[in-house]
């Protein structure tokens, strides 16, 4: 070795030694782990409402941490992360609360699950497995697809997400990001007491504005999962009225999918997925007000007989 290495190697800082509150843990199969620094209560939340993930302590030689969390001495919790460069930049670096950190760190899940699925255009939708096909509902404000999907769910079909699902770009199957589906606290009698009690004996984490809940076992697509897409249906959720499914040109599902579209696929291999997703799938427009009735006549046109 030559006399400038070894003195460059003296002059080379020590890493510093782990804290001993500190955890690197390796989630699915992103390429960098997630630093947590008092985060016991925060790692064991996020494993509740994952599906599939395999969370696991990283190795010695793991890759520099894409994610860094810590407990702040007034009990907050901070997240440091590159994608607040993204369009999450409005997202707050620091939660107060376990439940609002647990939804800071799945929104920025989302968009590195996104950043390294290159081949996947990733959408703001809900989709849910009736039979062997996914009925795929594109976002839309406030229009209820994750109350709907909740209904879907407790009725027996299966919830593949109820904001945000993945469609591979060679195969256009929609994917599962193996998200527990997480509700708005609704107003007062705005829900069925039926439904209520459902997220009662089922929920598994909940705040003054949001819960997660669990609808039963095998109901939420684990991550990786895959399914055709059979059905593309425009919510339209009115103050009152009846419920009706009625078709849909196919243009008008492929803008509204386009609308919900992100991730790294380019524009052009983008229109060529979902146009191949609008053309393949049945379009339909659901005008309801009532999540319970809506769910029973997804079930009864879009069910197993008529998917399959």
């Amino acid at each position: 070795m030559s006399r400038l290495a070894v003195l460059q190697a003296a002059h080379r800082p020590t890493p510093a030694a782990p804290r001993p509150d500190e955890r690197r843990i390796s989630f699915g199969d992103l390429s960098q782990p997630v630093r947590f620094r008092g985060g016991e209560p925060l790692v064991a939340a996020l494993a509740s409402i994952l599906v599939g993930w395999d969370l696991r302590p990283a190795g010695a030689r793991a890759a520099r941490p894409g994610m860094r969390l810590s407990r702040t001495r007034d009990g907050a919790w901070r997240r440091v992360s590159p994608r607040h460069a993204t369009p999450g930049a409005a997202r707050q670096k620091v939660r107060r609360g376990l439940v609002a950190a647990v939804c800071g760190f799945h929104y920025e899940l989302i968009d590195w699950y996104a950043d390294e699925h290159p081949g996947q255009v990733v959408l703001h939708a809900a989709a849910v497995q009736m039979g062997g096909g996914l009925v795929l509902m594109p976002a839309v404000s406030r229009a209820g697809k994750s109350t709907l999907c909740l209904h879907l769910a407790w009725k027996g079909a299966r919830c593949f997400g109820d904001d945000v699902i993945g469609v591979e770009a060679a195969s256009a199957e929609g994917v599962a990001l193996g998200m527990l589906p997480r509700l708005r606290r609704a107003a007062p009698g705005a829900e069925s007491p039926a439904l209520k009690a459902f997220v009662r004996r089922n929920r598994v984490l909940a705040s003054a504005n949001r819960i997660y809940v669990d609808p039963g076992p095998g109901r939420v697509a684990p991550l990786g999962a895959r399914a055709p897409i059979a059905a593309v249906v425009l919510l339209d959720r009115r103050p009152r009225g009846p419920t009706r499914l009625t078709p849909l040109a196919p243009a008008d599902a492929l803008e509204a999918l386009l609308r919900q579209a992100f991730g790294r696929l380019p524009a052009s291999a983008t229109l060529d997925v979902l146009y191949r997703v609008a053309g393949g799938a049945r379009c339909q427009r659901l005008s309801y007000s009532d999540p319970a009735r809506a769910a029973d006549l997804l079930l009864r046109r879009l069910g197993p007989a008529s998917l399959e």
